[in-house]
């Protein structure tokens, strides 16, 4: 807890590991695991996951949710798979911390999909899916409405240009987009609008 008090993240972590305190090693990892990536620090993420017994590791569908966008660019098909493990792991849970996480989840598959021009097929069970989650969950937050929205537009675009809804999920991007959500959000989005 001092080390955590005087900033020092890393060294806590480290402990952590040594003592092989799992839990809070995954309480510390979930607090931070944003703000590492931010800082391109998504090995370090990866590895302090890696690090933890499997039984804690494969408990929380947010660790896996965390290691596909640290391996979003390096392993899109790691990605894909955590991202999968993300997904189902979220459907089991109820509630809407469940529904947030499994939107994100979603979204991130859509984005690493994308970038397999080699083999879009499978976004198609994935558009299929989003489109039946957003029906019977509806969204968490305007924040996931955006961000699922512009993924599956473009997942859309790539894979379904024929989608009877192509059109509306197109408006419905461009005016989340200039709503001013997340910039990295309206940039992709703005892409394809």
């Amino acid at each position: 807890q001092l080390l955590l008090e005087l900033g020092q993240v890393d060294a806590a972590a480290q402990l952590l590991m040594e003592g092989q305190d799992w839990p809070a090693l995954k309480n510390l990892t979930l607090q931070h695991a944003e703000q590492l990536l931010s800082q391109g620090r998504g090995e370090t993420l990866v590895r302090w996951v890696e690090a933890m017994s499997p039984e804690v590791r494969d408990c929380d569908p947010w660790l896996a949710y965390w290691v596909a966008n640290a391996r979003f660019a390096s392993a899109p098909a790691e990605a894909t798979l955590q991202f999968e493990r993300s997904y189902r792991g979220f459907r089991a849970q109820s509630g809407n911390s469940g529904n947030t996480g499994a939107f994100l989840a979603l979204a991130g598959l859509m984005d690493v999909l994308v970038h397999d021009p080699n083999d879009l097929h499978p976004l198609d069970r994935w558009i299929a899916e989003a489109e039946q989650l957003i029906a019977s969950c509806g969204w968490s937050s305007p924040e996931i409405e955006a961000r699922v929205t512009q993924s599956l537009f473009m997942a859309m675009i790539l894979r379904q240009p024929q989608h009877p809804d192509l059109y509306e999920w197109g408006e419905r991007t461009l005016a989340l987009m200039q709503e001013g959500f997340d910039p990295r959000v309206r940039m992709t989005a703005g892409l394809y609008v």
